[in-house]
């Protein structure tokens, strides 16, 4: 399936996970700062951060031995541009933060696959924690 991400935040954090292949989209937000003690940051500081982190250019050597692609990929930004337009819509960090708690799982701990199944589960009306 080709996805196709429309807005410029989530294509510049698709272009950020590009240089850390091994993390997972939670991992990638934890290490932007994204998650205080008792706060998500918003959108745009979020944003911010990734653009920040793009400029400076100081990124892991690859290491051959993982995948080339980050596995979050397109498919699970595109499902969080999707929500983003929703008039519930909190944020990243705070869906994420959700999406985690309704699998379970920190921020941090949370698979991609199972933020997508948690997603697809609150499309078809089964999520408890986002509705």
């Amino acid at each position: 399936m080709i996805t196709t991400i429309q807005n410029k935040p989530y294509q510049k954090l698709g272009e950020l996970g590009k240089h850390y292949p091994s993390m997972r989209l939670g991992q990638l937000l934890v290490m932007l700062g994204a998650f205080g003690e008792y706060i998500q940051i918003s959108d745009e500081r979020l944003r911010d951060a990734v653009e920040s982190r793009l400029k400076r250019g100081v990124f892991p050597r690859p290491d051959p031995a993982l995948p080339a692609e980050n596995e979050f990929s397109a498919e699970l930004l595109s499902e969080f541009e999707r929500m983003g337009k929703e008039k519930s819509w909190k944020g990243i960090a705070d869906t994420l933060a959700r999406l985690a708690a309704s699998c379970g799982k920190s921020e941090y701990d949370v698979e991609d696959c199972e933020l997508l199944e948690a997603i697809r589960a609150r499309n078809q009306g089964g999520a408890k924690c986002l509705s």
